[in-house]
């Protein structure tokens, strides 16, 4: 136990919230009405219902709850002090009141409890018909100095751990439990308690981390039933190990905010963020407010004649703190049983005292405290989750020594001390109540459950059961076994039958199918309906999947900041998933402002839990050391962890570094090529399209041109542009090496599907083929098009055709300034017909002052790449000597070289030229 949480403590929360307004309680209403007079009456007549619940056991309810309702409403006026109706508006043609009423809450308990004297049944037999008023008053004495006792326990306690979720937990659970009726009325105490209140109230967490506690209080409860159903209960027995299974559940999960109490650790990794501690400024100002706690306390007890040695020292509390904070829980136990003395008239002390002794295996002694427990406690508060677990553990001694009458009781007081969340605790005492024979009750426990969407699949298993008179517990063993069997091999048959009968663990997984199209087919209109409300429930794969549809704009209107909402609120959860869809966010500034550093976080939280797509990304961003400081150790190392989960993407970059070899990895060729097979075996297209590459131009034992069509043919199939860039030219020049025959038309349609995908080489090709006819019908203005395309993509050879058509008016206007700008950009680009063309423009002076100097560079740039044309035409100058000085061998040399590669003008000269 890493803190002491004070379920009654809490006292102080609400007693600073709510105690001095003791005589007029709030209770606010929303509800549907023709007119305002009418809203009012129906408002005044519900919050006086809701008022007269708060004072009633379960079993009252059941018994006479509609009977005192009756006497009351007949006379409503006399408990309502002030209506006040807050905002009206229009919801589908009816008017929406938020109303406020005020009851006199100290006047409606007194009618009550005379109703209840007046009115004697089984449930409170032997009543006396007139209240003892000495008895009343030392009760309240009683109770007064316990309600002290736990204001200083819980300021110190707040104190020592400094924990938000506990503060918090404390001020949600506890606020409206106070009982009135049943402490002093000193104005002191009550401005001790505002005092505190003021003082809590923003230490507080967040509504999003109160929900997220929430979710995971109710997954784990679901899985305490599915483990101890498992293990506990023989199939279709309708009761055999029955107690055995609730005794194994029911212990395993705490109901109201205990849970979180004694498993903090547990809560705050699976939490994943916040920082638990209060500020240094918090923590002065609960120290000097316990200074005023303990002051206050010395006059309360002369006042009130209150036992001064039952009065908790500052020193004894710290040490009552420490105590309960030890990790070994056998030290604890023996140091708390030293404080017995001190604490001997706390209810908490005996709760955690019997906890810790079951911890030990210790179930007499546990047994003996929980008596204890029992025993000394007061109504301070109306609904006390602490005392739920108490009678928990009573409950089953009772089972195991047959009494059915402490079966009811212990049954009622779970019920009316468990919140909506505790569903776990609430399914028990419906079970006790169908063994009880009370079915009707029962039927009611698990539809109130239903009701608050808490245990759905196994409160709706039970509700159904007796609905057919069986067993409340018929069947849960075989719903454990569907979650085990689905959990262990992903049975995607369990997991329908799961969610047929409304698991929302296996919904949400569910949900995560439709969208990717595991196993189901892909729907995302499913995959949204039921997706949202799992979403807002906590659900972290609905979460992940709104964000995504969010992100992509599929089935709602795009929008980013939303979809990032979603993956944090997923990834908090721990979803890895999540957690690289969130760094891609950061990572590149969509829906957040980019922040790499915060991209690498989640990347690196998604990599550590084995997720292979952020493994990749760690290990890329490794490689190029931008976002990290590069580490090629490292990359490989995260490469290889997602090649190991056969991730493709993984395969293909891992591949393609060991096959080219880069700085820091040695080439392995057969070690590459290997990795890269098996990435495009699962069909990764750019492994695909990397292996057509290499069979198409490796030389050696590598280059398989049969090969080089298959993959290339494959990858062009998924899209990928390179491929069908590839694919087109082979059918478009014939490729009988890969037996690919010929086909102009065939070789348009895959160039068309590249350029129209941005591709540039693909367009180019396109715009030849316009230029040509090739395939299509001839269009130089479409080829012109296509030419500009691709030459703003930097791509030389269009930039060429472009600067050409300029020069030529082809398909466009005449141009040679425009037409001399893209050659030039061309021939940068080290394209030797440029380079050419722009040696004879500068030679002739075409379009251009004539510039022999300028022709010569672009010549001797050309001709050094092997082109004739400008071989032949640097000959020409350097035997003329235009431009230069006359050069013949110069001129020779040239000559020689263009006339070798088949330029009969260089063959010509070679033959009239005098050398």
């Amino acid at each position: 136990m890493k803190t002491f949480l004070i379920v009654f403590s809490v006292f102080l929360a609400f007693l600073a919230g709510e105690v001095w307004a003791a005589e007029s309680q709030l209770f606010p209403i929303t509800l549907t009405a023709k007119d305002s007079r009418s809203a009012l009456k129906m408002a005044e007549e519900e919050a006086l219902k809701q008022a007269i619940t708060k004072f009633l056991s379960y079993s009252e309810q059941l018994t006479y709850a509609s009977a005192i309702k009756k006497d009351i409403i007949d006379k409503i006026d006399i408990f309502i002090s002030e209506a006040n109706i807050v905002n009206e508006n229009e919801e589908n043609g009816a008017k929406k009141y938020n109303i406020n009423i005020n009851i006199k809450i100290d006047d409606l308990q007194k009618t009550i409890n005379n109703f209840k004297i007046n009115n004697p049944t089984e449930t409170n037999p032997g009543v006396v018909k007139q209240v003892d008023s000495k008895t009343s008053n030392e009760k309240a004495r009683i109770n007064t100095h316990q309600a002290l006792n736990y204001a200083l326990i819980a300021v110190s306690q707040i104190l020592y751990s400094r924990d938000k979720i506990l503060i918090t937990q404390i001020y949600d659970d506890i606020i409206n439990n106070i009982n009135f009726a049943e402490i002093k009325d000193d104005q002191e105490l009550i401005d001790l308690y505002k005092r505190i209140m003021d003082r809590i109230t923003e230490m507080r967490i967040d509504d999003e981390m109160r929900n997220r506690l929430a979710f995971i209080k109710d997954r784990k409860q679901e899985n305490a039933v599915i483990k101890a159903a498992s293990d506990n209960l023989p199939r279709n027995s309708g009761g055999g190990g029955l107690w055995g299974f609730i005794g194994a559940a029911v212990s395993s999960v705490a109901g109201g905010f205990i849970d979180y109490e004694l498993n903090t650790a547990e809560y705050q990794a699976e939490l994943d963020q916040g920082n638990w501690q209060l500020e240094d400024k918090s923590v002065r100002e609960i120290n000097d407010l316990n200074k005023q706690v303990l002051e206050t306390s010395w006059r309360l007890l002369n006042r009130y004649s209150l036992d001064g040695e039952k009065r908790l020292s500052q020193q004894i509390l710290g040490e009552f703190s420490r105590v309960l904070a030890a990790p070994d829980r056998a030290v604890a136990l023996r140091q708390l049983i030293r404080l017995e003395n001190e604490f001997s008239l706390y209810p908490p002390y005996w709760f955690y005292r019997g906890f810790l002794h079951q911890t030990q295996g210790q179930k007499k002694e546990a047994l003996d405290c929980f008596k204890n427990f029992d025993k000394i406690w007061r109504p301070i508060l109306i609904k006390d989750p602490m005392y739920a677990e108490v009678a928990k553990f009573l409950l089953v001694d009772s089972i195991e020594r047959a009494n059915k009458e402490n079966q009811k009781k212990y049954a009622d007081i779970i019920i009316k001390h468990s919140d909506k969340d505790s569903w776990l605790n609430i399914a028990f005492a419906g079970i006790v109540y169908d063994e009880l024979g009370d079915r009707a009750t029962a039927e009611d426990i698990f539809q109130r459950n239903i009701d608050n969407e808490r245990g759905i699949p196994v409160s709706r298993l039970a509700l159904s059961n007796l609905k057919q008179n069986k067993k409340a517990s018929l069947g849960i063993q075989e719903f454990a076994e569907l979650r085990l069997k689905y959990e262990e091999s992903d049975d995607l048959d369990s997991l329908m039958k799961l969610a047929d009968i409304g698991d929302a663990d296996s919904l949400d997984k569910l949900v995560a199918r439709y969208y990717l199209g595991i196993g189901v087919t892909k729907n995302l209109v499913k995959a949204y309906e039921l997706g949202k409300k799992l979403a807002d429930q906590g659900y972290p794969y609905s979460q992940w999947v709104l964000g995504c549809l969010y992100e992509e704009g599929q089935e709602v209107e795009k929008n980013w900041p939303e979809a990032v909402k979603w993956y944090r609120l997923a990834a908090a959860q721990g979803l890895a998933r999540a957690q690289a869809s969130l760094g891609f966010m950061y990572f590149e500034g969509q829906g957040v402002t980019q922040d790499k550093v915060e991209a690498v976080k989640w990347y690196r939280r998604a990599a550590e839990q084995g997720f292979s797509k952020a493994q990749g990304m760690m290990g890329l961003m490794y490689l190029e050391g931008k976002e990290v400081t590069k580490d090629v150790v490292e990359a490989v190392k995260w490469m290889n962890l997602a090649v190991e989960q056969d991730n493709a993407a993984a395969q293909y970059f891992l591949g393609t570094w060991y096959y080219d070899g880069i700085e820091g990895i040695a080439q392995d060729k057969t070690k590459g090529l290997r990795l890269l097979i098996l990435s495009a075996e699962q069909g990764d297209d750019w492994a695909q399209n990397k292996l057509g590459e290499i069979y198409f131009t490796e030389p050696g034992s590598t280059k398989d041109l049969a090969e080089a069509v298959r993959w290339t043919r494959l990858a062009a199939e998924q899209g990928n542009v390179d491929s069908q860039t590839r694919l087109g030219r082979m059918l478009l020049f014939g490729f009988a090496d890969g037996g690919v025959a010929k086909n102009e038309t065939e070789a348009a349609k895959w160039m068309r599907l590249a350029a129209d995908q941005g591709f540039a080489e693909a367009q180019y090709y396109l715009g030849v083929m316009f230029d040509d006819g090739l395939g299509v019908s001839q269009d130089k203005t479409a080829a012109v098009n296509w030419y500009r395309l691709s030459a703003e993509k930097n791509f030389a050879s269009a930039q060429l055709l472009l600067g050409l058509a300029y020069v030529l008016g082809e398909g466009i206007t005449e141009d040679e300034k425009e037409g001399i700008k893209w050659l030039r950009l061309a021939a940068d680009q080290n394209n030797p017909i440029a380079q050419g063309m722009l040696g004879s423009i500068y030679r002739h002076g075409w379009g251009v002052p004539v510039d022999t100097a300028e022709a010569i560079k672009w010549y001797h740039l050309s001709a050094s790449q092997n082109s004739p044309m400008a071989q032949y035409n640097l000959g020409e100058m350097y035997y003329q000597g235009e431009g230069v000085t006359q050069d013949k061998p110069e001129a020779l040399k040239w000559f020689r070289l263009a006339a070798e590669q088949g330029d009969e003008d260089a063959q010509e000269a070679l033959k009239k030229y005098d050398f």
